[in-house]
């Protein structure tokens, strides 16, 4: 049978892609063309029939259901209007630092709350920005070669020629406060992950200006850091701030940074409000803030998961309905992360048992989104670009009510009542997110 003729996994793994250079080497290797090989899986799975798998022995049916569910639990991404703003300010600044030739031009700051995509939208960035480059440089054969065998040649501040392994982007991923030399420590982490070495003193300075030779040498020209909110959170020093703008200062390459702000809306060093260098620090990023998905947005996200589903007794679009959507919403109030767990839970709980989707199945799965929506804080919107999401008030996205709406009358349709008052209550609280604010007059 056509499912098991290669292994589990093949899909593309798991993995984190910006937790180090080593990791989104191998995150991008594993996830190239990888649509065409889960096209290729979706249409071997559907060309099974309900009466076929029946007559399957317990064994055949494990694997056609293991790879089931391999396919729908697959990382897909579905490119909001959002990413593709990131998407367009990272390249803009790339292009200003390789035909402009200038340092210090900064970057892009991600800020939103856990599971709004923050992460995501990073990974895509980075993953785009590293697979042109390879491209690029060492053509379309370039995922056959080791890592260590890309090289590329630059020119040394001392007008030498350099020979030095290629590392496009830079990751870094933060777990827990940091302050300038264990960033220092991950960063050479991150570089080693793919086997260059940085030969630094032991002064600040000197590695510092270490960094900033390798980055150069290696054709680093984007620095993607997660988790920047960790970054010199317990007591922020002047040695932090002085020591990463003089990281920025001293190479053209563009930063890209991901995080969640404080209760006030800003992210560290990075988000200014505590000293004149901060304050120039913050100058030099533009600010995307993240927010849940819109109900629209909400309904492209369960499309793009369903088409991935392989169910024996219903197409892959079928038992999406409108009651389905707007329960959906409502659970997840419209964050990714939860979008993810509710559907890929669903979709677990079905394949190999009753191969469709209900309300009542959904209605069943847990989903924790009380801790985000008591302790996120929207932060103003001061972004050029616009920012992301319906609400562009400067407030939190609105909360789906809890209550039924006042009104006369009763429905006299058929079907769940306690599906059709969710129903409702989304409906009206999409209506309030999506509703034009008016200005008030000065």
């Amino acid at each position: 049978m056509g499912w098991t003729n290669y292994p589990l996994g093949t899909l593309g793994s798991k993995g984190n892609g910006l937790l180090s250079a080593g990791a989104l080497s191998e995150f991008v290797r594993t996830r190239r063309n990888q649509r065409e090989r889960l096209t290729e899986t979706l249409k071997m799975l559907r060309n099974v029939s309900r009466d076929e798998y029946s007559r399957w022995s317990a064994q055949e049916r494990k694997a056609f259901d293991h790879r089931r569910i391999e396919a729908a639990t697959v990382m897909t991404v579905l490119e909001t209007p959002a990413i593709t703003k990131i998407k367009q300010a990272v390249e803009e600044l790339l292009v200003r630092a390789e035909f402009g030739g200038s340092t210090g031009i900064g970057g892009v700051l991600i800020r939103g709350p856990g599971g709004v995509g923050k992460t995501t939208a990073a990974t895509v960035v980075a993953r785009t920005v590293y697979e042109n480059l390879m491209f690029k440089h060492f053509g379309q054969d370039w995922w056959q070669h080791d890592v260590v065998n890309l090289r590329v040649l630059s020119t040394s501040p001392e007008r030498h020629n350099v020979e030095a392994q290629m590392v496009p982007v830079l990751p870094v991923s933060l777990g827990a406060d940091f302050g300038a030399r264990q960033f220092r420590n991950l960063v050479d982490e991150s570089f080693a992950s793919v086997g260059v070495q940085i030969v630094a003193g032991g002064t600040a300075h000197e590695h510092v200006a270490a960094m900033s030779r390798k980055i150069q040498a290696c054709h680093t020209v984007l620095v993607v850091i997660d988790e920047v909110h960790f970054f010199g959170r317990g007591s922020i020093g002047t040695s932090t701030v002085h020591n990463f703008k003089s990281l920025i200062n001293s190479t053209n390459a563009v930063y890209l940074l991901a995080g969640v702000p404080d209760a006030s809306g800003r992210i560290g060093v990075f988000d200014g409000g505590r000293s004149e260098v901060t304050e120039q620090l913050s100058r030099r990023f533009i600010k995307f803030d993240l927010e849940r998905l819109s109900m629209s947005e909400c309904a492209g996200f369960v499309r793009t998961f369903a088409w991935k589903l392989v169910l024996l007794d219903s197409g892959p679009y079928d038992w999406i309905s409108d009651e389905i959507l707007e329960l959906i919403y409502l659970k997840t109030h419209g964050y990714p992360v939860h979008l993810y767990t509710l559907l890929e839970t669903a979709s677990v709980r079905a394949i190999g048992k009753s191969e469709t989707i209900t309300l009542a199945d959904l209605e069943a799965i847990p989903v924790s989104i009380e801790a985000d929506d008591r302790n996120w804080v929207a932060p103003p919107k001061i972004n050029q670009y616009g920012g992301s999401g319906s609400d562009t008030s400067g407030k939190a996205a609105a909360k789906p009510a809890d209550k039924k709406p006042k009104g006369k009358g009763k429905s006299t349709g058929r079907g769940n009542s306690a599906a059709r008052k969710r129903g409702t209550d989304v409906a009206a609280a999409v209506n309030r997110q999506n509703k034009p604010k008016r200005s008030k007059p000065r």
